[in-house]
């Protein structure tokens, strides 16, 4: 009888190695996960939850003149349509009248800036509607319009002048 007791531990020294097989089948789990985050890649990008209505592209704009110095005849009579840039797609006028003097700006604005200087400001006074800068007058107008060259004129045409809700 004692030398059947001796062959029961050899059959416990083969269950470890069964169980050694187990952690490589666990890796093979974690390459399937890894395929996630490719597949959120696919979404839309960021872009598209912008507010509705296409950005304006940017105008071709008369630009002469500045904060300090008015355009001059020449520049206001021979002056090209230039590029506006990509944050000013707006083209403006500012005209100052006094009775002795006439002072002329043009370039590109900015929609913040227009719909301020432009609509809040210029469009509800009676003297910024008939503009001539030969009839002496007081006032103080800026204009914002779009399309390409729309502020040749001292005045931009009505239909170019941009429209906000109020």
């Amino acid at each position: 009888m004692p030398p059947a007791a001796t062959t029961m531990p050899p059959a416990a020294t083969t269950a470890p190695p069964a169980a050694t097989t187990m952690p490589p089948a666990a890796t093979t789990a974690l390459p399937a996960a890894t395929t996630m985050p490719p597949a959120a890649t696919t979404m839309p990008p960021a872009a598209t939850t912008m507010p509705p209505g296409p950005m304006p592209n940017p105008n071709m704009c008369i630009q002469c003149g500045n904060n300090t110095t008015d355009c001059t005849p020449v520049e206001l009579l021979l002056s090209s349509p230039t590029a506006c840039p990509a944050d000013q797609p707006y083209c403006f006028n500012r005209i100052v009248q006094t009775p002795t003097e006439t002072h002329i700006v043009k370039g590109c604005m900015d929609m913040p800036t227009c719909e301020q200087e432009w609509w809040n400001t210029s469009s509800p006074k009676l003297e910024c509607q008939v503009i001539d800068p030969t009839v002496p007058a007081t006032l103080d107008c800026t204009f914002c319009c779009q399309g390409d060259g729309c502020n040749q004129g001292t005045k931009p045409v009505d239909d170019t002048l941009l429209q906000f809700t109020t």
